[in-house]
């Protein structure tokens, strides 16, 4: 493997400002991933009997509205990618950032990454160790987002989200926790994915997307292993990572032009090493995130949009 370098220093400050971000922000939104002892909240007693009819979300629109049109033919200078998402993210940044380095096909120029985040705007969630909110830094995403990319633009916008999309949701306006797999949640899931691909399209990139791979055991302590289910609840339930990825099918499907997704997931299962490359089931280390950089996912996104071969 090839020798790792340092992450460099805007990733470093950029850790150091999401963990104060994180830990200003304990009191009203659980800071780590689904099933970490960050979390805040009592667990909830239960739904409230459904309204009669599931509060409205609005459909995406089957066409993309107009947005600055990405370059037609790949730059001559190094491919810009910024890196979006929660925690997850955060490593992933660390990865590429190592690894791009090495070479000069790509560069990584900037991103945003919040831990303890979802797009679903305004949702509260819940696992089996309690309820809390999105946080209101997490619902800006599409303001901070945009800012990111006027400031630094970039070619590709690599995103990772979904453990605490896959958590249940009591959407804004409903009575009832849902989870994917539900149609309210689902549409509204695939709401936000589109407003996420059209705001990087408009700032001249294209989105690449990552898709959830399972989340497994936390291995961290080795005297005192968990299952997924021990560390991590309902979230580590196949049905709802596969529904996230089931939905980043569609919306490639709704924006052809500006959305790919890279299959991350199946990369990870396919290599044996995931326990290793993953210790806490649910991120990468800063090691092991270049390690997976190394060998596929530089490549991988680099080619996303890469014509297919004859």
């Amino acid at each position: 493997m090839a020798e790792r370098t340092a992450p460099p220093a805007w990733a470093v400050a950029l850790a150091a400002l999401v963990a104060g971000a994180c830990t200003a922000g304990a009191a009203t939104a659980p800071p780590g991933p689904p099933g970490s002892t960050g979390s805040t909240g009592t667990a909830g007693s239960g739904a409230t009997a459904p309204p009669a009819t599931a509060p409205p979300v609005t459909a995406p629109p089957a066409t993309a509205p107009p947005a600055t049109a990405p370059p037609a033919t790949a730059p001559a200078r190094p491919t810009r990618i910024s890196v979006f998402g929660d925690s997850t993210a955060l490593y992933t940044t660390f990865g590429l950032s190592g690894s791009v380095a090495k070479g000069t096909r790509a560069e990584v120029v900037g991103g945003a990454v919040d831990l303890g985040c979802s797009i679903l705007r305004g949702a509260q969630r819940r696992t089996f160790l309690g309820v809390g909110p999105n946080a209101a830094s997490c619902d800006r995403w599409d303001a901070v987002w945009s800012a990111e990319l006027a400031a630094r633009p970039a070619d590709l916008a690599v995103i990772q989200d979904g453990p605490w999309e896959v958590t249940e949701q009591l959407l804004p306006g409903d009575t009832v926790w849902r989870t994917l797999g539900d149609p309210v949640v689902d549409l509204a899931l695939l709401v936000r994915m589109v407003e996420v691909t059209d705001l990087v399209a408009a700032a001249g990139a294209r989105s690449v997307w990552l898709t959830l791979p399972p989340i497994g055991p936390d291995l961290t302590d080795p005297a005192h292993p968990k299952t997924a289910e021990q560390a991590h609840g309902d979230t580590a339930d196949p049905a709802r990572r596969q529904r996230y990825n089931a939905i980043l099918g569609k919306l490639t499907g709704l924006r052809p032009d500006t959305a790919r997704v890279v299959d991350l997931g199946s990369w990870l299962e396919g290599t044996g090493e995931d326990l290793r490359l993953r210790p806490d089931g649910i991120h990468f280390t800063v090691a092991t995130a270049e390690e997976v950089s190394d060998r596929f996912l530089v490549d991988a996104v680099l080619g996303a949009y890469a014509p297919p071969d004859r």
